[in-house]
């Protein structure tokens, strides 16, 4: 005799309970003081879910290496609170989710590094981690050259498939993230606080716009402000998630050089933007090439080429940029005309301009000068335009 069906609808609704039920654990073991990521996750281990940890009586727990009755007694407080104040509905909502170590969209790179985080909070369209990560980071009180190098380096590197990775500072973090945008990639951001908890406020509008094509993430609860303590732990992440991180500009005592070293400490490759002599933000970069913790990085096609990527393009150019194109010719235009005939602001033209660049199809000379290339022609345009 065959068992009898269950219900969709009341299957879909055990199984969102369930699923409502880990994330309220997870959410609980992460405000847990004291329970840090490798006891969080030697429980998971062992439990293999964070209601699994919950559900366990305090005697079992507190034989676990490292589980003391003074942290389970912690533990159970948070648990009654988050049930006092409906803590489901007071600390979750359909923006954010809770990603424990075991999960199978957990970035894989991050897992591998010493003492991952076992839980994190993430928001974003796409949390799945299938491509690879390059970490930007530097000083938040960049130079133009370095502001300019930053912008390039992420345009050009996300135009070819990869996730950019930063912290969503003031000055290059920002740069990056902006850039990967404009480029129209992926991009994610790795917070020093709790993601309702925007740090610096002033990005909060970048984060919304990060979390369209990408992510934000962070391992703090929900709620936590920015603390000085918490900048090296989210660094950790930061060159945990990219398989290669690139510092552009750094002070020679910074949270840009404290990532540099930690990717390294995870036997990751460095790479820093030498920067120009007397610049107090360039002798950090300056101080890893010369002490052979980084590797020169003058330009992204480099890096491009020794990563063996494929450039990432469109299968055919947008409208504007279209226009644009045609603008060109084999004799070289100024910026200035460019900006006359197709009555762009000149910020959105030098975002088309690079975009152009970085695919190869236009050109740029001294002077603010461009051409189209024999690749440009081959873009529907005709040679004679």
């Amino acid at each position: 005799m065959c068992a009898p069906s269950v219900d969709r609808e009341a299957r879909f609704e055990l199984e969102h309970i369930l699923h409502s039920e880990e994330q309220r654990a997870r959410s609980i073991l992460l405000s847990v003081e004291g329970m840090g990521p490798i006891r969080t996750a030697r429980l998971l281990d062992r439990y293999g879910s964070a209601s699994g940890i919950l559900s366990t009586t305090n005697k079992d727990l507190s034989a676990i290496e490292g589980i003391s009755v003074g942290l389970i007694q912690k533990m159970r407080t948070v648990e009654s609170i988050f049930d006092s104040d409906s803590g489901l509905e007071k600390h979750l909502s359909g923006e954010q989710r809770l990603l424990a170590i075991n999960d199978g969209e957990y970035p894989a790179l991050l897992r591998s590094i010493y003492a991952p985080p076992a839980i994190v909070w993430v928001r974003g369209e796409n949390t799945r981690m299938t491509e690879r990560c390059i970490a930007i980071v530097g000083t938040r009180h960049p130079s133009p050259y370095g502001k300019s190098i930053a912008y390039s380096l992420a345009f050009e590197l996300a135009s070819h498939g990869i996730t950019i990775v930063s912290g969503l500072a003031y000055g290059i973090d920002s740069v990056a993230h902006q850039a990967t945008l404009d480029a129209e990639g992926k991009t994610v951001a790795v917070l020093g606080s709790g993601l309702n908890r925007m740090y610096p406020a002033y990005h909060e509008r970048l984060a919304e716009k990060i979390c369209e094509r990408g992510f934000i993430l962070s391992e703090f609860p929900l709620t936590m402000p920015a603390k000085p303590g918490h900048f090296p732990r989210r660094n950790r992440i930061i060159s945990g998630m990219a398989e290669a991180t690139i510092v552009v500009e750094a002070y020679e005592k910074g949270g840009a050089l404290l990532t540099a070293r930690m990717a390294l400490d995870q036997n990751r490759d460095v790479y820093a933007v030498p920067g120009q002599i007397g610049n107090p933000a360039a002798k950090g970069t300056n101080l890893l090439i010369q002490n052979g913790e980084a590797q020169l990085l003058t330009s992204a096609s480099d890096l491009i080429a020794e990563l063996k990527l494929e450039p990432d393009e469109p299968s055919h150019l947008s409208e504007d940029d279209l226009s644009l194109l045609q603008s060109l010719s084999a004799t070289p235009t100024h910026i200035d005309t460019l900006s006359t005939e197709l009555t762009e602001s000149m910020s959105q033209l030098l975002i088309q301009l690079l975009r152009l660049e970085c695919g190869g199809k236009i050109r740029q000379l001294p002077g603010k000068y461009f051409v189209r290339t024999p690749s440009g022609v081959g873009s529907g345009v005709a040679p004679g335009c």
